[in-house]
């Protein structure tokens, strides 16, 4: 059986969630040196590293200027929480930014949600470097 073709603009019934979210949008272009942290210094070690997993996985190169500021927000609360023992206070931190870092994409299985596959890397071969050639100083 044939289904019609969905008019232009207009997505079909039969089609995947991930053929659903693949929409294209324009995007405002940003270099890593606009991604202003403050001062790093001031982070727990276990918060910093954080920081740079994060902003040196792949989904980096798509974050845009309100993900940069939702990532600004975590940080205090990323710190917090590596810097307490208190049960209560690492479960009420856990569930405030739980929803957070899902927003951002940052497990496999949210990525896997709305279609966004990386192409495994062949042991050998050099991982591509960002424009500048390297993660922004910040982050090194």
């Amino acid at each position: 059986m044939t289904h019609p073709k969905p008019q232009d603009g207009k997505l079909g019934r039969h089609q995947s969630l991930a053929e659903q979210a693949a929409v294209e949008l324009a995007t405002i272009p940003h270099a890593r040196s606009d991604w202003d942290f403050g001062d790093l210094g001031r982070l727990k070690a276990k918060t910093r590293q954080w920081l740079i997993s994060v902003m040196s996985s792949p989904q980096a190169a798509l974050y845009q200027v309100t993900d940069i500021q939702r990532i600004r927000d975590l940080i205090p609360l990323k710190d917090a929480y590596y810097g307490t023992s208190e049960p209560e206070l690492l479960i009420k931190l856990a569930r405030t930014i739980k929803p957070l870092e899902d927003s951002l994409l940052f497990s496999h299985v949210d990525r896997s949600k709305v279609g966004i596959k990386y192409a495994p890397v062949i042991e050998g071969e050099k991982a591509e470097e960002d424009d500048d050639g390297a993660v922004d100083a910040a982050f090194a």
